[in-house]
């Protein structure tokens, strides 16, 4: 499991295959949050708030821009999978 959450192989992987664009996995990597474990914990937000304003900041602050829908989706769905136990303790 461990090895799973600190692969920043199998976070570069799962990040291409939802549509996260490579520049943002590079954004990602320069900022040492390109694995499961530390993406997860990346900002203070739960998928299950009904208010995502922390996250869109975050957002907004890797992309040094306004996210658009795509990005903010696949971010949020990658942020999600992150923080579930499924896609830490299992390979994708």
């Amino acid at each position: 499991m461990a090895s799973s959450l600190e692969s920043e192989a199998a976070f570069v992987d799962r990040a291409s295959k939802i549509g996260v664009e490579e520049w943002i996995v590079d954004r990602l990597k320069a900022m040492q949050l390109a694995t499961f474990g530390n993406f997860a914990f990346a900002v203070a937000y739960s998928p299950q708030s009904a208010n995502d304003t922390m996250f869109k900041e975050f957002v907004a602050d890797l992309l040094q821009a306004e996210p658009d829908a795509s990005q903010l989706a696949t971010l949020r769905r990658l942020f999600f999978e992150c923080q579930s136990s499924g896609r830490c303790s299992k390979p994708c």
